[in-house]
């Protein structure tokens, strides 16, 4: 198959590896590329509203001190010199950390996220925060105090939330990769609606602690967005190592056991059938998994599709501080309308502790439904989202017979995160010039066999579908 190719800003160097042999032979320093960077962001990014708070004079001096360490043959690892964005509900010392909120709207980072700091040691230049959805809790990237990240294929539609900002400062090539979080799919469908690949990391994996909300911390994790898979595979060798101050890391990293030469495909997951271009990628991308030796095997992943009663009964126990709920609550011209209806959604769905129990009991039952699948699958292929870039605001999504609150729509990706399953996002232009995603899933801590299969996608090639792989460079 014919591979689309974006060439802009930073991804006209080849990914992290081609920017790396680039300093090591002199014709590149991390100052050149940051330069190359800020003019990305002043030429595209500023239209985007993707890059809220740019560090320009410390991105600065981290690059200075980068091209030292290369000057003297010691980086101080594979992302030394790399720009990176952080999504704006990570602290970061020194800048803005707004969580898309005007409640927020003062708030300056103390200290930095943990994984912020590791981003640091490995000798990252933190270009800047960049937009998100308010308080990260909307699909789309709506928020009051900085408003919506226009998507890089339509500019009238959105970049898909939470983690928007993120997503497309790597397609305008701004960045070599986007910091960012994933509850309900935060990674993954703005991976998706814009045309990026995604890491969605086991819980524990890389640490989450600094994050704003602070909640779901058996479930929410932080990942990458990139322009390839090469890069998703150094953000995970960087980041990924054991962090003892973290009670859900462990001290065993990514595996890449063996295979089982076995995939599942599952199309519609919730009561919103996929958009036929999305439907097309999803064949698509089956087909090359096929021609490369799996056996998709006659089944599917019922677990997946539960109802969002279930969504709303963990909220009731892992969403955070209900004294935080108030407090949003009493000041509602602070709220903008995504959030606003998020909210009037669990209200109407009230949670006591027998219900928080009984879908305790019920996510435990489910994880063991899912280890038992992948004894016998390597992965399951699903779309990140069954419906390409809707406009910024949307609550529900129209399909032919019916209408869906967004959150039922993206029950692909809510329930991934519920039994802490690991993902990566390929995505894939349609004929009409859009976007879909579509997910490798497995097992926990299958992060290297993810990234090994999505790689073999990516370079497999095979007869046209009415799709293409995009290949950001």
């Amino acid at each position: 198959m014919t591979l689309t190719h974006h060439s802009a800003g930073v991804l006209e160097l080849g990914g992290i590896a081609g920017i790396t042999a680039r300093y090591r032979s002199g014709d590149l320093t991390p100052v050149d590329l940051l330069e190359m960077s800020l003019r990305q962001v002043e030429q595209l990014g500023v239209r985007s509203n993707a890059i809220v708070h740019l560090r320009s004079d410390d991105a600065g001096a981290e690059a200075r001190a980068s091209a030292e360490r290369y000057r003297n043959g010691q980086p101080l690892s594979a992302l030394d010199g790399i720009v990176v964005t952080v999504k704006d509900a990570l602290e970061v010392a020194g800048a803005p950390f707004t969580s898309g909120s005007l409640f927020f709207r003062d708030r300056v980072g103390v200290s930095d996220a943990r994984a912020v700091a590791r981003l640091r040691a490995a000798g990252a230049i933190v270009l800047g925060k960049t937009n998100c959805a308010e308080l990260t809790l909307g699909l789309t990237s709506d928020n009051p105090l900085f408003g919506a990240v226009a998507n890089p294929d339509d500019p009238h539609l959105d970049a898909g939330g939470s983690s928007s900002g993120d997503a497309v400062a790597v397609r305008l090539g701004c960045a070599s990769l986007g910091i960012a979080s994933d509850l309900a799919g935060s990674l993954r469908l703005p991976a998706a609606w814009s045309g990026c690949f995604s890491l969605k990391p086991t819980p524990g994996l890389v640490p989450a602690q600094g994050h704003s909300p602070d909640a779901w911390h058996e479930v929410a994790v932080l990942g990458a967005l990139a322009s390839s898979v090469d890069d998703l595979r150094y953000f995970l060798g960087v980041m990924s190592a054991h962090d003892p101050l973290n009670p859900y890391s462990v001290p065993v990293g990514p595996t890449s056991a063996g295979s089982t030469g076995f995939a599942i495909v599952c199309d519609q997951i919730g009561p919103v059938p996929l958009d036929p271009g999305v439907a097309a990628a999803l064949s698509q991308v089956s087909a090359i998994v096929s021609s490369l030796g799996f056996t998709i095997l006659d089944e599917g992943a019922e677990f997946l599709d539960q109802s969002e009663d279930f969504f709303w009964a963990l909220a009731g126990g892992y969403g955070g501080d209900p004294n935080d709920l108030g407090l949003f609550m009493a000041h509602p011209e602070l709220i903008g309308p995504t959030l606003q209806n998020f909210l009037e959604l669990a209200a109407s769905s009230p949670v006591d502790l027998a219900d928080f129990a009984r879908a305790a009991i019920k996510r435990h039952n489910l994880r063991t439904d899912a280890a038992e699948l992948f004894g016998r699958a390597d992965v399951i292929l699903l779309p990140a989202s069954p419906v390409t870039a809707q406009p910024s605001g949307v609550q529900t999504v129209q399909y032919d017979g019916g209408e869906a609150h967004l959150l039922a729509a993206q029950r692909c990706t809510w329930m991934v995160s519920m039994l802490g399953l690991p993902a990566v996002t390929i995505p894939v232009r349609l004929q009409s010039g859009l976007h879909a995603g579509i997910q490798i899933v497995g097992p926990a801590w299958s992060e290297e066999r993810l990234l090994d299969l999505a790689d073999r996608i990516v370079r497999a090639e095979v007869g046209p579908t009415g799709s293409t792989l995009t290949c950001p460079r």
